[in-house]
């Protein structure tokens, strides 16, 4: 019950927030979540996408523009900040993760992609310097971007003028000084690869994979306060929110007609078959990591719950995709 009062209590101030950004020009989608964040940026040059949330004590502070995509969560006393001029653009992508008390450094352009995790108290970098440069000491200034998937566990520290390669991991207290190439670990001072993905990444069978989405969906909704129960191998019925919906696995489904009520449907690969999907139900295509973007609250809560416990990172595609696949 607490975390229920809790929800609520933040879903009003996060109203409020959001209404005032909206009069003053923002753009903000549904279902964000903003906590007693600080914006001090012309809102006309803010744009929030669906499903965001915004810790309290989180301060953007003198940028050009502000860019957050679907279901960015950004966590308690992060600053992303100008110092200077503010001509800088902060940007990130789908599913992305910032961790509480994380420096981003402004002076230049920050670009992060889609499904980026940065841990608590990372520091980015796009300037360096401080001694006076008028008596001959050195300065930098560049841009940062984290490609896709990329990982920097706590206290990993980017400076000026570096690029994180998509799906790279990089190891924790690292000092990133250089570009690191895409999927690989790096890691030390100065940061170096120690090793490429295929030593450390295992493979997962579609059934394993199936088996833990499902698994950790249900999870993470009870961590959250819902009420989950399981009515058969693939099927799960939740009560989160006020809100009654089931999840579930099918082979086989182009049966619509076995939908009754709000769903989301899990499959392997994309049915041949969607004119008749029901319009209160989500589809989770597993074989891409997609899903059909309806933003209901049932949808929501699957998306965020998969998202939180770490599970699955989805990309919203277009139902009419799903046939070129």
């Amino acid at each position: 019950m607490n975390k229920l009062v809790s929800y609520f209590l933040n879903l009003l101030i996060s109203s409020i927030k959001v209404f005032f950004l909206r009069i003053r020009g923002a753009q903000i989608g549904k279902r964000v979540l903003i906590g007693r964040a600080t914006f001090k940026i012309n809102p006309k040059n803010v744009v929030i996408g669906d499903g965001v949330v915004i810790g309290s004590g989180v301060v953007f502070d003198k940028l050009k523009s502000v860019i957050i995509k679907d279901y960015v969560k950004i966590h308690e006393k992060v600053h992303i900040e100008n110092g200077t001029d503010g001509a800088a653009i902060f940007s990130i992508s789908y599913n992305s993760w910032i961790g509480g008390e994380t420096i981003l450094n402004c002076e230049r352009n920050i670009t992060i992609e889609g499904n980026v995790g940065i841990g608590c108290r990372s520091q980015l970098w796009t300037h360096g310097y401080f001694p006076s440069t008028a008596d001959g000491y050195p300065s930098k200034l560049g841009s940062v971007t984290i490609k896709e998937g990329a990982w920097l566990p706590p206290s990993s520290i980017i400076l000026p003028d570096v690029v994180i390669g998509e799906y790279s991991i990089i190891g924790t207290g690292s000092v990133v000084t250089k570009n690191i190439p895409s999927r690989v670990f790096a890691t030390g001072i100065p940061c170096r690869v120690k090793a490429e993905e295929s030593i450390y990444r295992k493979t997962v069978t579609p059934q394993e994979k199936i088996k833990l989405v499902l698994d950790g969906c249900a999870k993470n909704i009870q961590q959250k306060g819902g009420s989950v129960k399981q009515i058969d191998e693939n099927t799960w019925e939740c009560s989160f929110l006020f809100k009654r919906f089931r999840f579930s696995f099918q082979e086989n489904p182009e049966n619509w007609s076995r939908q009754k009520g709000a769903s989301c449907v899990f499959v392997w690969k994309p049915p041949k078959v969607l004119s008749q999907m029901p319009k209160n139900t989500s589809l989770f295509i597993l074989s891409n990591n997609s899903y059909t973007k309806q933003m209901t609250l049932h949808e929501w809560i699957v998306v965020r719950a998969l998202l939180d416990s770490c599970t699955l990172r989805l990309m919203p595609i277009k139902t009419k995709s799903f046939f070129r696949t």
